[in-house]
């Protein structure tokens, strides 16, 4: 969201209404079964990780030393009555950091590599239009980056400190609600743009307008 440095009193509602809306795009949610198997060294391949002895892993505990891998293991199944959904796992391996500089992963599905999950994309589709009842199996390469620092010569170091660096945020199936999902994103649009022009513009008051009403 883009920051402006004097909101008025209605701006400020209508940037907390967006904050309020976004979880509606999911509003049912059931857990899936997490399991994790940390590396502990150099990065191992899917082939390997596969084979590895995982431990039941909960939202809410940690994981990660600096530049360590983890491989997380997701198991579940879309409840009958879900069935035509669009449905997707919410997989958030933490919820703080920069991009390039936080954590980062790779989803693999019946072997093979789909594509990469970090904070700004942490869905794993599963069916868009799901049979119900199916069930799913996905596994996570993920990395624990740690962001670099500057020392006093100016020169680029990085901050490694020692043990679990991170916690597990959210590991749930929900399915999509396409409406909501289209109406925050419109929303978002307008409320950015009439955070970026001029303040007393006639375009910023009618966006104002629009979004209040």
């Amino acid at each position: 969201m883009i920051k402006h440095s004097n909101p008025t009193l209605n701006e400020r509602r209508i940037t907390k209404f967006l904050r309020l809306l976004k979880p509606l795009i999911h509003p049912q949610s059931v857990p899936v079964t997490v399991e994790a198997w940390h590396v502990g060294g150099e990065p191992v391949p899917y082939e390997v990780a596969v084979k590895a002895d995982y431990k039941p892993f909960s939202v809410g505990d940690e994981w990660g030393p600096a530049w360590d891998t983890s491989w997380f293991r997701i198991r579940g199944a879309v409840p009958a009555e879900w069935a035509g959904r669009d449905t997707a796992v919410l997989f958030e391996l933490n919820n703080f950091g920069r991009e390039g500089f936080t954590t980062e992963g790779l989803i693999y599905s019946k072997g093979k590599p789909v594509r990469a999950i970090n904070r700004n994309r942490n869905e794993i589709e599963v069916s868009p239009e799901a049979r119900g009842s199916e069930t799913f199996e996905f596994y996570i390469e993920a990395a624990a980056n740690v962001a670099p620092k500057m020392d006093p010569n100016w020169e680029l170091s990085v901050i490694a400190p020692s043990g679990a660096m991170f916690k597990l945020e959210k590991a749930e199936l929900s399915f999509i609600d396409h409406e909501i999902q289209q109406y925050y994103h419109d929303f978002r649009v307008a409320t950015e743009v009439m955070l970026v022009l001029p303040v007393g513009s006639q375009r910023r008051a009618e966006l104002l307008y629009a979004l209040n009403e």
